[in-house]
């Protein structure tokens, strides 16, 4: 019998251990349990991607995303492939159905505020021939908002990438226009799932346009250059030199409203990202996470931080291999997958892309990923220099959710 190919697509535009085996609990830092089946995925994906990339490569990607595309298969999936599925994304240690918890969460990250503007796109392309069961199509609008829109990728493979392409512009702003490659359909797609995050946020304290200078940038210890680097005298900050676990310094900035906040784990040995990237990291950056949230965060001082701008057009076309090295991987056999509760054609995960785009400037961040907090009472400001290649996370703090991580070896 004859295997059908399903393209899942996660798109997302932004500016700006071990999983244990015990049920999650909520804290300071992870207010929403599910907030930390996320961060672990997100953390746990990012490690299994590194060593793809290029020592020198600057990258984005929005855990968020991800989550969101894998979340919307999962009411279609059976047996092992729904169990693997569910498992990566960590949804076996909350209580409760996983996929209601992930929609709740969702509505919270997602719900208008007037300190930024987040919206998300969801959307399922499916060819005309293929009749997808109702019970999925409700689920997947009760859960994600998630229309199935009908096109023909058999006759016209052309207009259904430019609608699908046209669709993630909208969305993104622009920023990704090309998602879909040519190449991406074949005789034998059948469904594109569609996902588009755009996030627009201002800092706190904005950096001041004017002072932007070039200043030294230490890509490794033996290679330096000179970047676009922002300045601000007086930012709520919390700053931790030299956290043990990470080897790296910690910088956390709070974006306008205390509503989201964007964390920097600057290496202590520049470029040396092997202790943010190792099979622990998860559990290191997550413990990390909560000793700062639990204790320190409320006593934010003000600082005087250099910081580099930068802009990051980021593609990961090798999802697939990540996702198989965290023990996904009957979706993606044409012999093993069971996706029966989405269609009763034979379909199987064929591909997976993801592209992120963030900017970071003096005004906030850009995506095409209240409690008042008292302020240290120091005579002078406390100096924050971040030049040194870093990772970056930016968490939605009502939740605690992993919107968009990174790192910046090279500003550019």
């Amino acid at each position: 019998m004859a295997t059908i190919g399903l393209t899942l697509i996660s798109a997302l535009l932004v500016l700006s251990g071990q999983h244990s085996i015990e049920a999650y609990t909520s804290s300071a830092a992870f207010r929403d349990t599910t907030a930390i089946a996320l961060h672990n995925f997100g953390v746990d994906l990012f490690c299994k991607l590194a060593p793809n990339w290029d020592r020198n490569e600057n990258v984005a990607i929005s855990p968020m995303s991800m989550y969101a595309v894998l979340s919307i298969l999962l009411p279609g999936l059976q047996g092992s492939s729904y169990d693997q599925v569910y498992h990566a994304l960590g949804m076996s240690h909350l209580d409760g159905d996983g996929i209601d918890r992930e929609s709740d969460m969702c509505g919270l990250v997602f719900q208008e505020n007037a300190n930024y503007e987040l919206h998300r796109a969801n959307r399922i392309y499916s060819d005309l021939r293929v009749q997808i069961k109702k019970s999925y199509k409700q689920a997947a609008m009760t859960h994600h908002k998630s229309p199935v829109k009908k096109v023909d990728f058999v006759l016209a493979p052309r207009k259904s990438r430019k609608k699908m392409n046209r669709y993630v512009a909208k969305h993104t702003n622009d920023e990704i226009t090309e998602l879909i490659p040519q190449e991406a359909i074949t005789q034998d797609t059948k469904i594109f799932l569609v996902n588009a995050i755009y996030l627009k946020v201002l800092w706190q304290t904005s950096f001041i346009r004017q002072a932007t200078t070039k200043a030294n940038f230490q890509i490794s210890p033996t290679r330096s250059k000179q970047v676009s680097t922002m300045y601000t005298s007086s930012a709520r900050c919390f700053f931790q030199p030299n956290y043990p676990s990470l080897q790296s310094d910690i910088v956390v900035l709070p974006f306008k409203g205390n509503a989201m906040s964007m964390i920097f784990i600057v290496p202590t040995s520049p470029g040396n990202f092997a202790p943010l990237e190792s099979a622990t990291a998860s559990g290191d950056l997550r413990q990390m996470m909560e000793v700062v949230w639990n204790t320190h965060y409320p006593e934010m001082e003000t600082c005087e931080v250099h910081l580099p701008k930068f802009k990051v057009h980021h593609t990961v076309d090798d999802l697939i291999g990540a996702l198989q090295l965290m023990n996904v991987s009957d979706i993606f056999s044409p012999d093993d997958a069971d996706l029966s509760l989405m269609t009763t054609e034979q379909l199987y995960v064929s591909d997976m892309r993801h592209q992120a785009v963030i900017k970071v400037d003096e005004l906030g961040v850009k995506a095409t990923g209240a409690t008042s907090i008292g302020i240290s009472g120091r005579s002078y400001p406390t100096l924050v220099q971040i030049n040194r290649p870093f990772m970056y996370m930016i968490r939605h703090e009502a939740t605690g959710a992993l919107l968009f991580m990174g790192r910046i070896v090279n500003p550019k």
